[in-house]
């Protein structure tokens, strides 16, 4: 199709409905045909609908509760790799104000509309699909992606977007990323509901996609993030948690939990079996045995690994897969440590599961902290106590769903878990708390070099005296004990 029969398609579509088009829209639009094939303009009736551009590079899934006209307008591709003005700025003095230290622009750009705004109901999602060499506009092989947007309070700002899973529609030319073994293409992002024109919102998104919230006439394209920023891959990793009762039957009837502990202990690595520390736990609180942890061990036999106590932590067999240590309050000697390290460097998956400074106590500083140091870890658990009681995590708190052990997360059900700070280069946030300024939980990948201190790494941590003998009673008898 010529430029000028879209050219005239496009104003017979525009004509139709002048009343729903925004002016300075329209004349965007007159003014910048978009690419052949990347506009769509539609009326929706109250519902649920999946829309996609007929090139099948946008795609959204949105529900209204009342008629509403949605567009999903191309935007042109920019001049030379890694431009941002195309997407975020036409005159030349917000194009120089564009913050792209770590954000170069790439196709596919799109502005997404609603008209009225106010009829967007719940979470939409949209899709964008991103180009792969040999475009000659496509990023670096390798590159990571994440979704661009401008920041409505400071044009000159680009903002660098969450993930959220994709919805249907998008047919993305990928074909060349995996022959050549680098990322696939396709980029999503996620759109918010908003009040007024210019509310941009942070949203949740699933693995390896892209997250972000719109508002009307917002433009929004991949933008390359650097490297550093990526998680670290399973597999000669440590985990931290700080909260055991997110572990808890309580807390695994939130099916993200589930999802979570199936992604704990399931990802590739050839061993068969899971082991867990359970011989000094704290207050004698132990997933190996209580019953208020059956759905945690039933949830891991599932995934078809066998679930065992602890063998010999110096030398720990090929077909063990993931190591757990459980709120311990003996520190682990420097033969165990190496012992972990070994495993750690045949892609072993290490699991510390710690609590808040109320219920941990004094192990925090004697064990904890020391061992986290020993693996590599800048991070310490600052202790604290956030988010207390059963309380249900947002999907805006999982930090990072590109993670494999976070992949699938809408959130989370943790009761009461401490914060962990600083982080080192080594360590990657997996979830916040409600607030979004608390770490609760990191993965940091395990520095593997043998340590040389002889003795033990830590010191013996007394009893936690703020713990009763009748809280170590309900903890066994499954009550929820550390809120």
């Amino acid at each position: 199709m010529s430029r000028g029969r879209r050219l005239s398609l496009l104003l017979t579509i525009l004509i139709a409905l002048p009343a729903l088009l925004g002016v300075e829209c329209l004349r965007d639009i007159i003014r910048n045909p978009p690419p052949e094939g990347s506009f769509v303009v539609t009326m929706l009736e109250p519902g649920t609908h999946d829309v996609a551009t007929p090139n099948q590079k946008a795609a959204v899934t949105i529900t209204v509760d009342g008629q509403t006209q949605l567009t999903i307008s191309g935007l042109p591709e920019p001049d030379e790799p890694g431009q941002c003005d195309t997407y975020f700025g036409t005159d030349a003095e917000l194009a120089a104000s564009i913050q792209v230290e770590e954000a170069e622009c790439f196709p596919h750009g799109f502005r997404i509309e609603i008209f009225p705004e106010d009829n967007l109901v719940g979470t939409a999602v949209v899709g964008l699909c991103a180009v792969d060499p040999p475009h000659p506009l496509a990023p670096p092989p390798g590159t990571a992606l994440r979704i661009g947007t401008q920041d409505p309070d400071d044009p000159g700002e680009v903002i660098i977007l969450p993930e959220a899973t994709p919805p249907p529609g998008l047919e993305c030319d990928t074909q060349a990323a995996r022959g050549s073994g680098d990322r696939e293409s396709d980029v999503w992002r996620a759109l918010d509901p908003f009040e007024g024109l210019f509310r941009v919102t942070p949203l949740y998104a699933s693995p390896g996609r892209l997250g972000a919230s719109v508002t009307a006439f917002s433009p929004f394209a991949p933008v390359a993030v650097e490297n550093g920023q990526q998680p670290p891959p399973p597999g000669q990793d440590l985990v931290v948690y700080n909260d055991i009762d997110q572990f808890r039957d309580g807390g695994m009837a939130d099916a993200n939990n589930v999802t979570m502990v199936e992604n704990l202990v399931n990802y590739t690595n050839a061993g068969s079996r899971v082991w867990a520390d359970c011989s000094s736990a704290q207050g004698g609180v132990s997933v190996c045995t209580d019953g208020s942890f059956s759905t945690f061990r039933t949830t891991i036999g599932g995934e078809g690994l066998a679930f065992e106590p602890v063998g010999d932590l110096t030398n720990i067999p090929a077909d063990v897969r993931v190591v757990i240590l459980w709120i311990p309050t003996d520190p682990y000697t420097t033969a165990e440590i190496n012992g972990l390290k070994e495993f750690a460097s045949r892609d072993g998956r290490i699991v510390f599961v710690g609590e808040h400074s109320g219920f941990y106590g004094a192990a925090i500083g004697a064990v904890q902290n020391p061992f986290l140091e020993a693996m590599g870890s800048a991070a310490r658990n600052e202790g604290g106590a956030f988010d207390c009681g059963f309380t249900v995590l947002p999907a805006s708190s999982i930090v990072d769903p590109r993670h494999q052990i976070t992949t699938g997360l809408t959130g989370l059900t943790i009761a009461c878990a401490s914060s962990m700070d600083p982080l080192g280069p080594n360590d990657h946030v997996l979830y916040r708390d409600t607030g979004d300024t608390e770490n609760l939980s990191i993965v940091t990948t395990i520095d593997t070099s043998p340590i040389t201190a002889t003795g033990v790494v830590g010191a013996a941590a007394e009893p936690n005296p703020t713990m009763t003998e009748a809280e170590g009673l309900r903890a066994t008898s499954g009550e929820h004990l550390v809120d």
